[in-house]
């Protein structure tokens, strides 16, 4: 597959910024997009924490962390630069016509080959797709939160991708090693499509008056990395919400 040299992610959020993170930790360039330079701002300082992080497990050495960063990153709030982009992930807002809208949007600013991928993590990946002038090269790719350590990374197909364009999704995950799965377009693709009856349960666990703290904890115990609750905080509860709406 050709090789991503130089990428770009619209929303400097929490997916955002972890997926800016691993573009900059893997060196390769990534132009990060927000409506706001305070916005952006946050983004980067939440880039610059992970990096921290690593000095602090001496994964890096405080150099190499501000080399990594200075030479890959930058940040706009404009399209300025997207014509060099091989790749662009959107991690803006769970909201398909918004989403749609921005995607219509990119189409003017970059090259024909240009991948546009999106992060969503329930949202139709095929009605994403329509009305793009080239809807071959538009795929889903699921990163999950905190996006620099979750190892899963579900790849979705537009019922018109091209088998180019999702190999070079494939190749692009594993040079951030992470673990590539294809998966159906269907409504919560794979993990949120078994991860939402699971936090329903522990929801109706709740409402019978289960203590919230004993639920997270036996489920840590069976060997969840978080329990479903905290693990709702931490995804925030009006995306969860909105993903909860879609399934149902």
């Amino acid at each position: 597959a050709k090789p991503v040299i130089n990428a770009a992610v619209l929303g400097s959020g929490l997916m955002g910024a972890g997926i800016t993170w691993l573009f900059s930790y893997r060196q390769i360039k990534v132009r990060l997009k927000d409506v706001d330079w305070k916005v952006l701002l946050k983004g980067t300082q939440a880039i610059k924490k992970i990096y921290k992080q690593m000095i602090k497990r001496r994964s890096l050495t405080k150099s190499q962390a501000s080399m990594r960063y200075t030479k890959t990153v930058s940040t706009t709030t404009d399209y300025s630069g997207f014509n060099h982009s091989d790749l662009i992930i959107e991690a803006i807002v769970e909201d398909l016509n918004v989403k749609k809208a921005v995607f219509k949007d990119i189409e003017k600013h970059v090259r024909k080959n240009c991948i546009l991928a999106t992060n969503t993590s329930s949202l139709s990946i095929a009605e994403m797709s329509k009305g793009l002038r080239y809807p071959e090269r538009f795929i889903g790719i699921h990163f999950f939160s905190p996006a620099n350590r979750m190892p899963l990374v579900e790849i979705i197909p537009s019922p018109t991708c091209s088998p180019d364009v999702i190999s070079r999704a494939i190749s692009i995950v594993k040079k951030m090693k992470k673990t590539p799965v294809i998966v159906k377009e269907c409504p919560g693709f794979l993990v949120n499509r078994i991860l939402i009856p699971y936090v329903v349960e522990a929801v109706r666990c709740v409402e019978e008056g289960a203590k919230i703290t004993k639920i997270d904890q036996l489920a840590e115990q069976f060997g969840m990395p978080l329990g479903p609750l905290s693990l709702c905080d931490e995804v925030g509860l009006d995306v969860r919400y909105k993903v909860a709406t879609v399934l149902e």
